[in-house]
């Protein structure tokens, strides 16, 4: 039960993981979170399918997330921007769910948050999976070294010719998307 309530919390930490990698900071994850929340539930009462709505929710985290790091590469200290995010984005989820709750009545919705795999839950068997891809991702590859050269010594890197700005975006996209995911779990 602790592993399965700990799951969300596991994907979104592997974004943050990221993105304190190189160095910065993004406060605005839990509202992503909520918004993608409420899109889920809503979307899915619209009766659009399963199959149409994981992928847009996923978008919509990946595109909070780009547009955070658009305007961090543009010069606005991570701080600023994530904090304006968290408050805006919010807003909107507040106002798009007028305040209330929405029950997600979907069985794959139900089976990702409450399922088992062999009788494993189905979030600890997500967030084991982003975990092992997140480390893989962050110690193995390419991308990897260079987000760690950015949190290093971000002049450093960028005298290095790497290219600082589209790392900071790839970064704060994939943190949006995963914290889509744990919004999804």
């Amino acid at each position: 039960n602790v592993a399965r309530q700990a799951a969300p919390i596991i994907v979104i930490g592997v974004g943050m993981t990221f993105v304190m990698a190189t160095g910065g900071i993004d406060l605005s994850i839990g509202s992503v979170v909520a918004l993608v929340s409420c899109l889920s539930a809503s979307w899915l009462a619209l009766g659009l399918p399963v199959w149409a709505v994981l992928p847009l929710l996923l978008a919509v985290g990946a595109g909070l997330g780009a547009l955070n790091g658009v305007l961090i590469w543009a010069g606005i200290p991570a701080f600023i921007v994530t904090l304006a995010a968290l408050v805006s984005i919010r807003g909107v989820a507040f106002v798009y769910s007028d305040g209330y709750a929405s029950p997600v009545a979907n069985d794959f919705f139900v089976w990702i948050g409450r399922g088992t795999i062999f009788g494993i839950n189905t979030p600890v068997v997500l967030a084991f999976m982003v975990a092992l891809g997140g480390w893989l991702l962050l110690a193995q590859t390419r991308f990897g070294l260079h987000a760690l050269a950015v949190g290093g010594r971000e002049e450093a890197a960028r005298v290095m010719g790497l290219p600082v700005g589209r790392i900071k975006i790839g970064v704060y996209t994939l943190t949006g998307l995963l914290a889509a995911l744990g919004g999804i779990v």
